[in-house]
């Protein structure tokens, strides 16, 4: 029997295969389970480690992180760790309940991490619905056209359909999908410069240029369409998506694959109007966590993922530059 890896696949094609290759949403039902994972403060000397602070305390642009839209990382659980290191690097940071009160709190920075609906919540399986309303959505993109810089971020299944009506605003087309390396078939790598996957010209763009590896938690795959978008994060035909219809693994279900992620991105930037926009197909790599019963780093805190922070530094920087 012919595995995903050996299947004669043309390139880009989608692949409708039997729950044989179920294995692999197994695997990553385990690492993402919200059961498994604990976040947890920033420590002192984890802080310590960090060099050259972007600001002195409190100096910094106001960041606001939304907590409006039953978002799976806010800044109160598992995205207090990225906002402790916003501040730490001279940020003031608070959130955000109301899309409309966007334009009268004047915030140089609007983060949105993995928002789902209400009907969603408990219940991670098609049909996902829409997490903003058009309402919404018209005004995060005036915002935005006026000056305003979003970081928008949406993880792997089912996130990404949550918001994919306010990334195709902004130029971004999603796949509901989880993303792994094909030779090691898990959903931790890096992006490194070696491998091309991690662009020199994205590096510029954030100010980097010396990095030379970032490190990814799963996450979901896109197409770019806005032409004034630069990848950060390029795919290749060494990594593949699963689409799943449902968040379990019961062995009896069709899913849809992409065998081959060439032109597929996980990280993008670009000028919108007088504003910026980020949009990152993985959460876990700008936050902390332990996971599983032996606490295993997860996060910019994993010791692979030694320039995560320097990077979320320069994502910064460039939103509010």
């Amino acid at each position: 029997m012919n595995t995903v890896f050996d299947m004669p696949i043309k390139h880009g094609n989608l692949l409708k295969v039997k729950f044989i290759l179920s294995v692999f949403l197994f695997l990553m039902v385990l690492t993402t389970s919200s059961s498994q994972e604990e976040s947890f403060n920033l420590d002192s000397l984890f802080l310590q480690t960090i060099p050259n602070k972007s600001y002195s305390k409190s100096s910094g642009p106001l960041v606001y992180i939304d907590k409006g839209h039953n978002n799976y990382h806010t800044l109160q659980d598992r995205f207090k760790p990225f906002g402790e290191l916003l501040e730490y690097d001279g940020y003031k940071v608070d959130e955000l309940e109301d899309i409309s009160s966007l334009n009268q709190n004047q915030p140089k920075v609007l983060v949105i991490a993995n928002a789902i609906s209400e009907t969603n919540v408990s219940d991670w399986n098609s049909p996902i619905l829409q997490a903003f309303s058009e309402r919404e959505i018209d005004t995060i993109v005036t915002w935005v056209k006026n000056g305003g810089s979003l970081l928008l971020i949406a993880d792997h299944f089912p996130f990404p359909e949550a918001i994919s009506n306010l990334s195709k605003a902004f130029g971004f087309t999603s796949s509901n999908s989880f993303v792994i390396k094909k030779e090691s078939k898990k959903g931790w790598y890096s992006y490194t410069k070696h491998e091309k996957t991690l662009t020199t010209i994205g590096t510029e763009i954030i100010g980097k240029p010396k990095l030379d590896s970032i490190m990814s938690f799963t996450g979901h795959c896109f197409k770019i369409e806005n032409k004034s978008a630069i990848s950060v994060f390029d795919l290749n035909n060494d990594y593949m998506a699963i689409l799943p219809k449902k968040y379990t693994n019961n062995g009896s279900e069709d899913i849809v694959m992409i065998s081959d992620l060439t032109d597929w991105s996980q990280g993008a930037v670009a000028t919108f109007g007088k504003g910026k926009v980020a949009f990152f197909a993985e959460a876990a790599m700008f936050t902390t966590q332990l996971y599983g019963k032996d606490k295993v780093p997860m996060g910019f805190n994993a010791p692979l993922a030694k320039n995560n922070t320097v990077f979320i530094q320069g994502i910064l920087k460039w939103l509010t530059n």
